[in-house]
Parts: structure tokens; C-alpha cells; sequence
């Protein structure tokens, strides 16, 4: 068979099989990547949106803590009536007390908890730098999960369109021997085999389509993309690409200790350990207590009654007044010299994120162990597949110069078809899972992604 006929012929069902999914169900097709769809993820997805909002809340919440130290100005006027009785400062009263005055200023107040000032400060930069490693932890999970979705979407669509080119072959094949069985040159048994194997083919790609359009679905909503259009994988035929050094993995022992989830954990253990220390070193630290204002004071209605005690001052309505009060306070509270409740739960804080901290190298461990496995696993289905994807190739190549000479059935050249396609699938759907398992791996390991342009596979 002419290859740039067989390459035309297979151009031209890849074509209908688009439009298909185009036009069939009255939905839009646009085309995707791996790496268009991780880098679409990371700016569209809902959850990495809420993350950097989040990170925006913790930075508010460290400039509040900055804050401790500055103090609160104020600004206002007061009056005060009274009349009636009231009390000198000897304990005697005196009566028919008619007494208004007028307060109008602008002064300072400021009550600084030095201590639990410094180390919840401390406490909320060791927290916002760990949200930053909970980002990336949590991207990388989004993006993992993207990454899987987009490889399943693949695998379905080339499912589907290898289906669609079946069932046209099949069909093609079932017109021929319903020719040949109206010159008496095939049984009508064959006719009818092949007939319902049309109807089992296009069953299947049916199958695959519902497939496919869940995982574009699914993709769609991961990359927050209108989910009515059909996303068409651009990766559609592969070759291996060595993203992980295979040997380097035989040796691999050490855990991926710069995993954003330990950062994050260590961090945090730090974190309580600052405000732990608000229950400890903070109670030796006094509280300084400044209050100061500068004000008009005197009569609400009109110029004053001076005492006898100032003759020869100017009689006014209001007067000058500044006021200064400065003191240094140490509190201990009584509860913590007898159960020192707050220390203790900071102490048994610090033991969980202790145990958290173990935790999570566990799973790390796992996850790289898991990673590990399945790469080299791939490593050996890819060249199976290869093989098996070439042999097939060559029984077809073979069965199509039969046809040409015309010493095969029909059927035969159908089954070959389908062991060739199967083949091509399984090979592909082998270095799908391999990429995907070396993607799955830089992100377990190096807490990072590494992606290169896929190449095209023609042959």
C-alpha cells in the first residue's frame, strides 16, 4: 500500500473523528497540552486562587502583629455636669455643688506587651513563610492531579479515534463482502459476522467517547476552562522522553527532605516553639504603660471661679493642661505558678508537630518508593510495547501486500488492523503512563515538575 495513501487515509479519519466530536454533539473543540495544562492550572485553578488569597490573609495577619508597638492616638471633647453634693478629698462634702467643665485635646495612649509583642511577631513570619511551602505542596498536588486527568484524557481520545478508524475499516470490509456475496464468491455467514462485528466496533467507540468526554470534563473543571468545549490532547502520538535518569533511581535511598510539606512542618514546629516562649521568657518582660495628652480645660458655659489660693491669675474660660503617666508593670499570674496550663499546651503542640514532622517523611517515602516503582515498571511496558507495536506493524505491512496480490480474506486484513492498532495503543498508552509516572516522580522527590516539549511520533 502507497504510504502517502495510507498517511492521507489516515489523515482523513483523524479529520472526521474531530469533527465528529465537533458537530455530533453540538460542542467546540479546542486543543491542550501537558504543559499548556499545567501552566494553565497554576493560573486558573480554583484551589491554587484560594491559596494565594490565603497567603494574602497571612500577610495581613503578620502586619497586624507588627503592630503591638504602635500606639493608639486620640482626639475628642468631654464635658461634665454635676449637681448637687460632692465629696473633698478630706472625706467632707460639700453642698449645692453646681460643677460643669469642658475637656477638649489630643493625646497618646500605648500599653506595650513587650514580650508577647517580640514572639508572636516571631511566631506569624515563621508562619507565613510556612504557607508558602503549604502553596507549593498544595500546587503540586493540583498540578499532579492535572497532570493525571490530562494523560487519561489522551488515552481515551486515542482510544476513540482508533475505534472510529475500525469501524470504518470494518465497514469498508462488510460493503466488499456484501458485493462478494451477491456473486456467489462469500458465504452470507461471513457477511453477518461481519456485519455485527461493525456494530461491536462502533459499540466500543462509543464507549471510549463517554470516556473521553468525562475526562475533558474533568480536566475542564481542574483548569476552571468552559467544560461544553471538547478539549483535544496536541500530544496525541509520543516518544519516551528520559525526565528521570533511570540508573540514578536503583540506588535511591535518601527521602526527599526538601519536600515543601517538611519545610512547611518544621516550620510550624518553630512556630509554636516562638509562642511557647510568650508563656516562659515573655513573664519577665515588664509591660510599659505610656499615656499622655495636651488639652483646653475649663468652664462649659463660661470663665471659671478660681480659688483663693491663685490670686491674680487670668481669669479665662479654658486653660492649658498637659498630663504625662508613664509605668512598668510585671504581671505573673497566679495559675501559672500553680498548674502552668499555657506552657504545657504549647509543649504538648510542640510533640505533635513533632510526630507530624515523622509522619509526613513516612509518606514522602512512600510516595517516592510508589514513584520509583512504577517508573521502572513503565520503563519495561514501553519496551514491550515497543516491540510488540513493531512486529504487528511488519504482520501488517505484510497482509497489506497479500491484499494487493489478493491472497488474504478480508477478515484477515481486519484482524491484522486491529493487532496493529491495539499494539500502537498499547505502546502509547505505555509511554503515557511513563511520562506521567516521571512527572509524578519530580514532583514527589525534587518538590518540583519537569516538563519538556513532547515529541511527535509519525511512523
Amino acid at each position: 500500500m502507497n504510504r502517502y495513501l495510507e498517511y492521507l487515509l489516515k489523515l482523513k479519519l483523524f479529520v472526521a473523528f474531530l469533527l465528529l466530536l465537533s458537530n455530533g454533539y453540538g460542542q467546540e473543540i479546542s486543543t491542550i497540552s501537558i504543559e499548556s495544562s499545567l501552566k494553565i492550572a497554576g493560573a486558573n485553578n480554583l484551589t491554587i486562587s484560594k491559596l494565594n488569597l490565603n497567603k494574602t490573609v497571612l500577610e495581613a495577619d503578620l502586619l497586624i502583629s507588627k503592630g503591638w508597638w504602635i500606639p493608639e492616638i486620640f482626639a475628642g471633647i468631654q464635658t461634665r455636669q454635676l449637681q448637687g453634693a460632692a465629696m473633698n478629698g478630706n472625706g467632707s462634702f460639700f453642698t449645692d455643688v453646681n460643677q460643669q467643665n469642658l475637656w477638649n485635646g489630643v493625646g497618646i495612649d500605648a500599653l506595650w506587651n513587650i514580650g508577647e509583642g517580640i514572639y508572636k511577631t516571631k511566631a506569624s513570619e515563621l508562619k507565613l513563610e510556612a504557607n508558602t511551602y503549604k502553596t507549593t505542596a498544595e500546587k503540586n498536588i493540583v498540578l499532579l492531579d492535572v497532570a493525571d486527568t490530562y494523560y487519561q484524557l489522551l488515552i481515551g481520545f486515542l482510544k476513540a479515534n482508533a475505534y472510529h478508524q475500525l469501524h470504518s475499516v470494518a465497514d469498508n470490509i462488510s460493503q466488499q463482502l456484501a458485493l462478494q456475496v451477491g456473486v456467489g464468491l462469500a458465504y452470507e455467514s461471513e457477511l453477518l459476522l461481519a456485519q455485527s462485528n461493525v456494530h461491536h466496533l462502533k459499540i466500543q467507540e462509543l464507549n471510549q467517547q463517554k470516556y473521553y468526554y468525562k475526562k475533558s470534563a474533568q480536566l475542564s473543571r481542574l483548569l476552571n476552562l468552559n467544560p461544553f468545549n471538547n478539549l483535544i490532547p496536541i500530544d496525541t502520538i509520543l516518544k519516551p522522553i528520559e525526565l528521570v535518569n533511570i540508573d540514578s533511581l536503583e540506588n535511591l535511598d535518601s527521602l526527599g527532605n526538601n519536600r515543601a510539606e517538611i519545610q512547611e512542618a518544621k516550620l510550624l514546629l518553630k512556630a509554636v516553639s516562638a509562642e511557647k516562649l510568650t508563656t516562659t521568657k515573655a513573664f519577665f518582660i515588664p509591660n510599659v504603660r505610656l499615656n499622655s495628652f495636651g488639652s483646653l480645660y475649663g468652664g462649659l458655659l463660661g470663665p471659671v471661679s478660681l480659688m483663693p489660693s491663685s490670686p491674680g491669675s487670668e481669669i479665662k474660660q479654658l486653660y492649658p493642661t498637659t498630663s504625662l503617666n508613664f509605668s512598668l508593670q510585671w504581671k505573673i499570674p497566679i495559675e501559672k505558678l500553680i498548674y502552668n496550663g499555657p506552657t504545657k499546651k504549647m509543649e504538648a503542640s510542640e510533640q505533635i508537630k513533632e510526630l507530624e514532622i515523622k509522619e509526613i517523611k513516612a509518606a514522602i517515602n512512600q510516595d517516592i518508593g510508589i514513584a520509583k516503582q512504577n517508573i521502572l515498571i513503565s520503563k519495561q511496558q514501553t519496551e514491550l510495547a515497543n516491540k510488540a507495536y513493531l512486529q504487528s506493524k511488519e504482520a501488517f505491512n505484510q497482509c497489506a501486500k497479500r491484499q494487493e496480490l489478493g491472497t488474504i480474506r478480508p477478515f484477515e486484513l481486519l484482524q491484522a488492523q486491529e493487532i496493529f492498532i491495539q499494539s500502537k495503543l498499547d505502546y502509547i498508552e505505555a509511554i503515557a503512563n511513563y511520562q506521567h509516572s516521571a512527572i509524578c516522580f519530580s514532583g514527589s522527590y525534587w518538590n518540583k515538575f519537569i516538563i519538556q516539549t513532547v515529541t511527535t511520533f509519525n511512523k
